[in-house]
């Protein structure tokens, strides 16, 4: 019973930040999808600059604050994982940041899904 309250909760707030995201700041101050925001610039990058370039702290900036131009100027989110990790959000950052963050969210909770179901076989 608890767990289906806790869930339940944390499905409303994650509409809510959905619904109410303005520029992709959610009403609860921080912007939508949070860290998913490196990701996705890891990917635009890759796409439509070069693969060789993930890493390149400056550009990433530039795309971040792109994309989120609300961002305070101090704020610095780069990608910083291992290069074969970017292959899923390439094909993720040919959407719209919301609708990308979603689609990770749903990819997350399908493998949980597919994990609990093996586990429990």
């Amino acid at each position: 019973m608890i767990c289906t309250l806790v869930l339940a909760v944390n499905i409303i707030v994650l509409a809510v930040s959905f619904g109410a995201s303005t520029r992709g700041k959610t009403s609860f101050g921080p912007f939508l999808g949070a860290d998913f925001g490196a990701f996705y610039v890891g990917g635009k990058i890759f796409n439509e600059y070069s693969p060789d370039r993930i890493y390149d702290i400056a550009l990433h900036e530039q795309v971040y604050k792109e994309i989120f131009p609300d961002v305070p100027p101090d704020s610095h989110l780069a990608y910083a994982n291992a290069p074969f990790f970017i292959l899923p959000f390439t094909l993720l950052s040919d959407l719209p940041y919301a609708w990308a963050y979603l689609s990770w969210l749903l990819i997350q909770l399908y493998t949980l899904v597919l994990s609990l179901l093996v586990l429990a076989s």
